[in-house]
């Protein structure tokens, strides 16, 4: 992530601010920032399933979407090129995990 005054940070640098360096434990609850861990935890679930459900699968990827689609259309208005390919892996993911759930569907 990027912001004015040439200042920057990587999302796992404020995931491991917010979980061990919290100076205000009210940072942590931010709806942004816990349906973002809340789908990380979905998605950790599904990693660990026999056959991951496709409901499930579906859920982890809303929840992060909501983050990951804020930060690239931040960088798309911005022209900030490092934060629209830093989220662009992600989109390209999760549409290739959808459309092939619906492939296997028909």
């Amino acid at each position: 992530m990027e912001w004015p005054a040439d200042h920057h940070i990587f999302i796992y640098q404020v995931e491991a601010d917010l979980l061990w360096k919290r100076e205000h434990p009210s940072d942590f609850f931010h709806p942004l920032i816990i349906i973002y861990f809340l789908g990380q935890l979905l998605l950790l679930v599904t990693i660990f399933q026999k056959t991951p459900g496709k409901k499930l699968t579906d859920a982890a990827i809303a929840c992060l979407s909501c983050i990951m689609l804020l930060l690239l259309f931040i960088g798309l208005l911005g022209l900030k090129l490092k934060m629209i390919l830093c989220s662009l892996p992600f989109v390209l993911t999760a549409v290739i995990t959808i459309v092939n759930y619906k492939r296997q569907k028909t």
